[in-house]
């Protein structure tokens, strides 16, 4: 990390740590400060937006995202949260960011900034750390983690998560049960958000009391397909957020989109810029595109 990435990174450090204390204390003043201040110093037209859109959500007492935001520090470690948002508010949206859109004016094709780890890196540890220095030259510091199915894998991804503290990694469990180990060792890592994925009938409603319990972040991840429509859908995220649950992700493999999709994805995204919803909802496959695009300046973060 260069000097001028650590000095951004300690300022940041301070801002957030104002911020949760006027949360804590009922009081919006630091979180307000803080938005003015990125938005007076924003370079790019992609980080103006994000601040403008921010300062219009953190004016406006109507929306969910405040209730939202204090709910997180009541349920969830504080010191997650701020190494969850300081790991991809600096590392990936703005180290990272920067480097992949340095790498596309120069004619390169960058490497998508999220990136999924294959089973032979989880097996072998030392292969994500021989490929680390290659990931984080290409501002890759985010990384997603499907198909886990047991203690052993979680622990590999612990491991790698250990190699690069300063990274984000997103956590597909497929299990019904999470030890009292395995929870505590979850916690330890502070750069881990979880996802739990269950199939379409049942909800096993326990991982998530231990999870809450345990004040880890976490979400649901679901596939479009499980729901047999929109009246189930909602059903099952007034139970997610009953949950505790701050995140939902839909989830489909690129070349299964279907109009149901792309007219769910809308509302998905009109839920995030009204903030009338207490959990916030992403598409995997088109949001990851979508900020893609956005570093490359492709895309604006709100479209017309």
């Amino acid at each position: 990390m260069s000097t001028n990435q650590f000095l951004i990174k300690t300022v940041a450090e301070t801002m957030v740590s104002k911020i949760i204390r006027d949360i804590k204390t009922g009081t919006n003043r630091s979180l307000r400060n803080s938005i003015d201040l990125g938005l007076y110093f924003s370079k790019g037209p992609i980080q103006k937006e994000f601040f403008g859109l921010a300062k219009s959500i953190a004016h406006n007492s109507n929306n969910m995202y405040l209730p939202l935001i204090k709910r997180a520090f009541e349920s969830v470690d504080e010191r997650i949260i701020k190494t969850v948002g300081l790991n991809l508010g600096i590392s990936s949206f703005t180290i990272g960011a920067k480097q992949i859109k340095e790498l596309y004016d120069i004619g390169k094709e960058p490497q998508m900034w999220l990136q999924i780890l294959d089973d032979d890196i989880l097996e072998d540890t030392s292969v994500f750390k021989d490929r680390l220095q290659n990931f984080k030259s290409c501002g890759i510091y985010t990384f997603a983690i499907d198909n886990i199915y047991d203690d052993d894998k979680i622990r590999n991804v612990i491991a790698i998560a250990s190699l690069s503290k300063e990274s984000t990694f997103f956590l597909n469990i497929k299990m019904n049960y999470l030890s009292d180990n395995i929870l505590t060792e979850l916690k330890t890592s502070k750069n881990i958000i979880i996802f739990i994925a269950q199939n379409k009938e049942e909800i096993n409603r326990d991982i998530f009391y231990s999870l809450r319990k345990s004040k880890l972040l976490y979400g649901f991840c679901k596939y479009y397909n499980d729901f047999k429509n929109m009246e189930s859908e909602e059903v099952y995220l007034k139970e997610m957020i009953s949950l505790g649950c701050l995140f939902g992700v839909y989830i489909d493999t690129p070349d299964t989109f279907n109009d149901y999709e792309h007219i769910r994805y809308e509302k998905i995204c009109n839920s995030r810029i009204t903030g009338k919803l207490p959990i916030i909802l992403y598409d995997f496959y088109r949001d990851c595109n979508f900020i893609q695009e956005a570093m490359l300046h492709k895309k604006h973060l709100i479209e017309e």
